[in-house]
């Protein structure tokens, strides 16, 4: 049977593919993280003694399987907000995911190509850089798509400890070490048993450490959850009922530091919105309060909409959103794509990318802002140092599916590798507050409208992975690597 498995041919190919499928078991909402350490030690034993192009295969498969089942949830979106048919959504879903499995397949054959003896060097030396390498790439290139990370899997696992160190880059290359080591074991080398042991330990240890401290006095918060309908929030008569929905959510909780509106709270340009953006102001002004609100804006000259966060009351700034997604709100080959399907009409596709990122005053403190998707880009979380990091966002897009608890995950990552507690306000969930530890402190439920009023205590301090990014992490990869390469002469 495992000769079968390893041997190139369909019957391994479907293996692998329940394999990656399995993986997906150690991120939200499951949160069993051995399940990918399980899934990993598949995809090694079952690439075993391939050639290149068979390991392609075969780690594309496995990654088919991987992704196909970890971003389902982008068919709500384009099936039930895009009106797209099904068959053509699900269409769209295995594209994805087969663009996404080929990052893994030439991880694989690379693996396979230059480092062909079944040995150390090959499995927790090579395979734990070539994966990282993927990763890295595929969050990077065409603006880059950094879901599903291994290190995501570690948020509440033993390596989290690294996160403040080397970041979820560097919690996937030490799962990909303990992996490679436990490989080993099951083929007889039982030595590497201490090494995966190690690995595991120095995560736990790194947990102990402290990196930040805290900096003043909590700050009070209410977080606005309006639970508008995704699939009425852009009709024109919604307007009115939206606004009375978040003003009125929130009459109660004037006077705390920071009242936070998710992102395009509001169905409409701010320009359009001056009278009623004009009396929150002065609400929020008399009352102490800032208002901190997700909603578009736009430039005339030349003419330019946002995606942006904007500032009122007691504090200022806006902020425009810089990673945009693509379809969602901006649409590639715009003008083949424009009126083809419903789903390259969505209500704000016409968006433009915002400058580098500053931080915002608010209530007292700093806030480092991220909308949406972009608080899955570490490095340009890192990149701001403020005294918390606020993310809005608008999860309704996907419905009750995994996507939402994969993106609070990703959260909390953020506010684990920075030292900072984290703010997430969203129409309609996951809304929640996160400590500078990554640990959930208060959440709404999904799917009602309701505020989330708590405390967060901000922090000063930058961890070593704020400080210097990707560095370290860099260099232990390239030392790696090296050694890798230096050991395969043997």
């Amino acid at each position: 049977m495992l000769h079968q498995w390893r041997a190139p041919g369909w019957r391994g190919h479907g293996l692998a593919l329940l394999l990656g499928l399995l993986g997906v078991f150690a991120f939200a909402p499951y949160g069993f993280w051995p399940a990918l350490i399980l899934s990993g030690l598949g995809l090694l034993w079952s690439t075993r003694g391939l050639t290149p192009k068979a390991a392609f295969a075969r780690g594309f498969f496995w990654a088919l399987g991987f992704y196909g089942f970890g971003v389902s949830w982008v068919h709500v979106s384009i099936h039930v907000f895009g009106q797209a048919p099904w068959v053509l959504a699900a269409g769209f879903v295995l594209l994805l995911a087969a663009y996404m499995a080929l990052y893994a397949g030439l991880a694989m054959a690379a693996l396979a190509r230059w480092f062909p003896k079944d040995d150390a060097a090959r499995h927790v030396l090579a395979f734990p850089v070539l994966w990282l390498a993927q990763e890295a790439f595929r969050g990077w290139f065409i603006t880059g798509f950094p879901w599903l990370f291994f290190g995501y899997s570690q948020i509440d696992g033993p390596l989290a400890g690294l996160a403040p160190v080397l970041g979820v880059y560097g919690l996937s290359l030490g799962l990909a070490m303990v992996i490679g080591a436990l490989y080993l074991c099951l083929s007889g080398r039982y030595a590497f048993a201490a090494l995966a042991a190690a690995v595991l330990a120095l995560g736990w240890a790194a947990g102990r450490l402290s990196w930040v401290a805290p900096k003043g006095a909590p700050v009070s918060l209410a977080l606005v959850q309006g639970n508008v309908p995704q699939e009425v929030k852009w009709n024109p008569e919604s307007l009115e009922p939206t606004v009375e929905t978040y003003a009125g959510l929130s009459a109660p909780h004037w006077g705390r530091a920071i009242v936070v509106w998710p992102e395009a709270a509001l169905p409409a340009l701010r320009e359009q919105l001056k009278p009623l953006l004009d009396e929150l102001d002065k609400k929020a002004q008399a009352s102490g309060s800032a208002l901190v609100m997700g909603l578009p804006t736009a430039e005339l000259n030349p003419r330019r909409y946002h995606n942006s966060v904007v500032v009122y009351g007691r504090g200022e700034g806006e902020y425009h959103k810089q990673h945009l997604v693509p379809f969602g709100e901006y649409v590639p080959l715009e003008a083949a794509l424009r009126g083809l399907i419903g789903f390259f009409d969505l209500p704000m596709s016409a968006f433009t990318a915002g400058e580098s990122g500053a931080a915002l005053k608010s209530g007292g403190i700093t806030l480092n802002p991220a909308i949406c998707y972009e608080i899955a880009y570490p490095l340009q979380v890192a990149a701001v140092d403020a005294d918390a990091i606020l993310t809005v966002s608008n999860d309704a897009w996907f419905g009750d599916s995994i996507g939402p608890h994969q993106h609070l995950e990703i959260a909390r990552m953020r506010a684990l590798e920075n030292g900072r507690p984290l703010i997430r306000a969203t129409n309609n969930g996951i809304t929640a507050l996160v400590d500078a530890q990554g640990r959930v402190t208060a959440r709404l439920p999904q799917f009602e409208p309701g505020v989330l009023s708590g405390e967060i205590q901000p922090t000063t301090g930058r961890t070593p992975f704020a400080r210097f990014g990707a560095g370290l992490l860099a260099g232990l990869a390239a030392l790696m690597l090296g050694l890798a390469w230096w050991r395969r002469a043997d």
